[in-house]
């Protein structure tokens, strides 16, 4: 058979199909860059004029010529978004053959910061600094002052640490990618109203002394008497007055009345003792991640600072420091309990602290959810957490409680201490015990480690938030410890007083009225075959009914 002639379209297409691709550019430059424009700039493959390219981003399609003089192709980009990351793909095409695409991603310049306005923080000690959402993207803002630098993701920077009445020039920069803004600048003044009420109020208080000097050296006698009757004034304006002993059960069973309606109003009151305070520290944004929750946070003038650390000037842990009973200030630390990132802050904390004692009141896992990290090592191996090496000596597992002893090793220097950890495992999650007795005998194990190791440094609580269980525990020992040492008991001042160095202390009603429930069965002599409590405890009201019916019963007209 004779075979058939190929007509030159065939031809033409066979040549086409065994025609190899062209080779893809190896390099492409970015030469210029700004807001919507970006400069490209590559090699022609093989100086060859014949070959064209075609470029492509964002769905769009470029085509663009090779037969320009010279060795290189320069292609502005145009009408990109300011801020925005952009892939770009470049192809080789020879008589509609093209290459293999060749990738490069870049990012256009961000727009300027703008909108960018100062203000008062802190009573003059610190400058808030606001500015508008981006036009375009944006991944930071950098702002500098004097030799300090911050990089803020939101629309507005607290700064503290600085002087009233002062003065302050911040250059302000818009961040995305590796690529900075066209930096922007404001000079802020701090809060002057600071100084000059200072000002006013030591020429006030100059005269004052003066006065009172000049009282004094005529009338001593008669300003004798005015100090003293002032000062039983102010003892007798109290507000939370202690409780005799003897008056409680019948101070008690007055605010259990109606339902509990006394307890309610005094745990109202306390709602907002220390919210004023500032929490500026924990809400850095370098510190964020280390609240367990957003709403339990320490506050700055009473919270746990960790030591410097080579590489590091991090020093912030959500703790707090509580004062003991009397004048010993700083018995406890009221701390959360440790996160995954923050097991080894926690170590860290009780070696600085030189804390001869943990107490936990919660489990780490309860109802299903994780309430705290297990930070203490799982078997009988040691483990090293930062450069703390931890290992378990001894575990006494009781009914209600654990008690473990650890030895920190600490691998800089290889001293090494013993650290005590009592483990309450009965207490559910806002809530109280079902009973006082074991509380009550927990604590008493706890406190009467306290008083062997007098010289060791704080005590560490912590339940999940490190607020709840927490305070009530600590509570619970100052409160027996007023007791015992002055024959009163004032539940409400012990409160308040602790709310004053971390907030929600004592969080729930339930808790509070638990506390009061605690000092009655305490009063109880201990003697007495006292039969198992009813108690009633819904919607966060608790009562110990028989203790109730039985004072009642001894008392017909109460």
């Amino acid at each position: 058979m004779k075979s058939r002639d190929l007509s030159m379209g065939e031809k033409q297409a066979i040549l086409k199909l065994r025609k190899e691709a062209p080779q893809s550019v190896t390099t492409i430059t970015v030469k210029n860059c700004n807001e919507t424009t970006l400069l490209l700039e590559w090699n022609k493959v093989d100086n060859n004029n014949n070959y064209n390219y075609r470029l492509s981003y964002n769905s769009k399609n470029i085509s663009l010529s090779g037969s320009e003089e010279g060795v290189a192709v320069t292609y502005t980009v145009p009408d990109l978004t300011a801020g925005t990351e952009y892939t770009f793909t470049l192809y080789t095409v020879f008589k509609g053959v093209e290459s293999r695409g060749y990738h490069i991603t870049s990012v256009t310049v961000p727009n300027s910061v703008t909108g960018l306005h100062c203000q008062y923080s802190s009573g003059g000690y610190g400058l808030t600094l606001v500015w508008d959402p981006p036009n375009g993207g944006r991944t930071a803002v950098q702002v500098n002052m004097s030799s300090k630098s911050f990089s803020y993701t939101g629309e507005r920077l607290y700064i503290d640490g600085l002087l009233p009445a002062q003065w302050y020039t911040l250059t302000v920069s818009a961040l995305s990618g590796p690529m900075q803004s066209v930096p922007v600048s404001i000079t802020c003044q701090t809060d002057p109203r600071g100084v000059i009420a200072g000002v006013l109020t030591f020429l006030l208080l100059a005269i004052l002394i003066l006065c009172i000097g000049i009282y004094i050296w005529h009338h001593k006698p008669e300003l004798s008497s005015m100090f003293k009757s002032s000062n039983e004034t102010k003892l007798s304006s109290n507000k939370y007055k202690p409780i005799p002993l003897k008056k409680f059960p019948m101070h008690f069973s007055s605010m259990s009345g109606d339902q509990n309606r006394g307890f309610s109003e005094e745990y109202e009151d306390l709602s907002t003792v220390g919210t004023d305070q500032s929490c500026t520290v924990a809400t850095l944004p370098e510190n964020k991640s280390k609240n367990r929750f957003t709403n339990v946070l320490p506050y700055d003038v009473s919270r746990v600072k960790l030591a410097a650390q080579t590489g590091s000037d991090m020093d912030y842990i959500n703790a707090n420091y509580i004062h003991g009973y009397g004048k010993k200030n700083k018995q406890y630390i009221a701390a959360q309990g440790p996160l995954p990132s923050t097991v080894s802050d926690f170590w860290r904390m009780v070696w600085e602290q030189k804390s001869s004692a943990i107490v936990m009141l919660t489990n780490c896992t309860e109802g299903g959810r994780i309430k705290c990290e297990h930070y203490w090592p799982v078997d009988d191996m040691p483990y090293l957490y930062g450069n703390l090496r931890v290992s378990v000596q001894s575990e006494q597992k009781e009914s209600c409680w654990t008690r473990r002893e650890f030895v920190v090793r600490n691998e800089s220097t290889s001293e090494e201490r013993g650290v005590t950890h009592f483990h309450f495992t009965a207490w559910p999650d806002h809530g109280v015990p079902k009973g006082t007795e074991e509380l009550i005998q927990f604590r008493w194990i706890v406190r009467q480690h306290i008083e062997t190791f007098p010289f060791s440094g704080p005590t560490v609580v912590h339940c999940s938030a490190g607020v709840g269980r927490t305070g009530t525990l600590i509570a619970l020992d100052l409160l027996l410890q007023q007791m015992d040492k002055e024959e009163v008991v004032s539940v409400a001042d012990c409160i308040h007083r602790m709310r004053l160095s971390r907030p929600l202390m004592v969080q729930t009603q339930s808790q509070y009225v638990f506390l009061h429930q605690c000092i009655m069965d305490s009063l109880l002599p201990k003697e007495d075959s006292i039969p198992e409590p009813i108690y009633e405890n819904s919607d966060m009201i608790y009562a110990n009914a028989l203790v109730l019916r039985e004072y009642k019963a001894d008392n017909p007209g109460v």
